[in-house]
């Protein structure tokens, strides 16, 4: 249901609350029965933001707004509908973002009607990761996932997933590795945790 998608943005995220409102009607909510109230002046207001980019020819799917000490993000689904997302001032919110670009799809499937639901929990397909011939180069790969959600928590497994899916397109091998820990690396906001994870990949590389 899309109220499970939006708890599994919030906990992949690390987001407080988030809503889907269509033309003024809230579809969907985890925010609290106190504040709901006004979520449909809230999307009225997103989808003017989005209205006028869209009078300007830009391309913005997404709007930050800076609240007293919180911050609220609104992502564009579909011409009609939007995503606010409530969060601390410090979130990571390239995390936030990997979250939404992986259910924006299920939403909007489940908003028009048009097609089944996967279940609660966001899936991560494999089927077309092309096979690794060199195991040692596979266990570091499993190495890696591991030790990235050791710093990102249990968005680990997407991040991870789109990140090998580039790496693999651009010619998986041990030695273009560090381009994959480099990709992994940018979503981690914290400097010294960043530059630790780099350090602990690079000394887990196979025969390096």
């Amino acid at each position: 249901m899309m109220q499970t998608i939006l708890k599994d943005i919030e906990l992949l995220g690390g987001a407080q609350h988030s809503c889907v409102i269509q033309q003024g009607k809230v579809l969907a909510s985890t925010f609290p029965d106190a504040q709901k109230d006004s979520l449909s002046g809230l999307g009225k207001v997103l989808s003017q933001i989005f209205a006028g980019t869209d009078a300007l020819q830009q391309q913005y799917r997404e709007t930050h707004i800076e609240l007293a000490e919180k911050q609220l993000l609104g992502y564009q689904l579909d011409s009609s509908c939007v995503l606010a997302v409530l969060t601390e001032k410090n979130s990571n919110i390239a995390l936030i973002k990997t979250a939404v670009r992986s259910s924006s799809d299920k939403l909007i499937a489940l908003i028009n009607q048009n097609a089944p639901l996967m279940g609660g929990t966001f899936v991560t397909d494999g089927s077309n990761s092309k096979p690794l011939d060199d195991v040692a180069v596979e266990a570091e790969l499993e190495s890696l996932q591991a030790m990235l959600a050791e710093y990102i928590g249990p968005a680990a497994r997407i991040v991870f997933a789109r990140a090998r899916a580039s790496w693999e397109a651009s010619g998986s091998s041990a030695a273009n590795l560090p381009h994959l820990w480099q990709s992994l690396a940018n979503f981690i906001d914290n400097e010294q945790k960043r530059t630790d994870f780099l350090r602990r990949a690079n000394a887990s590389l196979p025969n390096g």
